[in-house]
């Protein structure tokens, strides 16, 4: 499987919204649904950075959420994408807020 984070938005002010959008296809592109996909945001250098959002399923294959309060600095990502019972992909990555 196949995931991207093919848009993320933040408007830059600390305690601002990150919104996400990702993609999930298989290998020949077509897109994979009714998956459980959760994010998990940690700020290291903060003591309470952490924050959680449940992407919800726009069209097929296709997932979006929002998390509140999030302020401008390093954050490791971590993505889970799943069907019951089965996790199908994970993904860690540290992105900077700016």
């Amino acid at each position: 499987m196949n995931m991207s984070v093919n848009h993320a938005e933040f408007d830059g002010r600390s305690g601002a919204a990150l919104y996400l959008a990702q993609t999930a296809r298989d290998p020949n592109g077509a897109p994979i649904g009714g998956l459980a996909v959760a994010v998990r945001l940690l700020q290291l250098a903060v003591q309470r950075g952490e924050r959680t959002m449940e992407l919800r399923e726009r069209e097929p294959g296709t997932y979006l959420g929002e998390s509140a309060d999030v302020a401008a600095g390093a954050w490791d990502v971590e993505i889970d994408a799943a069907r019951a019972p089965e996790r199908l992909f994970r993904s860690r990555n540290r992105v900077i807020v700016e």
